[in-house]
């Protein structure tokens, strides 16, 4: 599960990684309901990957949405298909 903090107007997303380690996505400043969309992707993301499963279909349409830079930083966490980075 993953959740919001807020720094002023600066969301961030909290979530445990597959490992059981807190790691957290800045997002700068964003309206709240950017913020919840992007927590619920990232947990969906999360869970899946610690399932081995697929993703749902609203968190695969927010990643495809990501910039090349936030898509590289999920493939590295093995979230993401690292060719998607490359090609942005």
């Amino acid at each position: 599960m993953a959740s919001i903090g807020w720094e002023g107007k600066r969301a961030r997303i909290l979530f445990r990684d597959g490992e059981g380690k807190q790691q957290s996505i800045r997002l700068g400043e964003c309206p709240k309901s950017d913020a919840n969309t992007a927590r619920m992707a990232i947990g969906h993301l999360v869970i899946a990957k610690r399932h081995g499963s697929v993703p749902h279909p609203d968190a695969v349409r927010w990643l495809a949405d990501l910039k090349t830079c936030c898509t590289a930083a999920w493939s590295r966490m093995g979230c993401a298909n690292q060719g998607r980075a490359r090609r942005r």
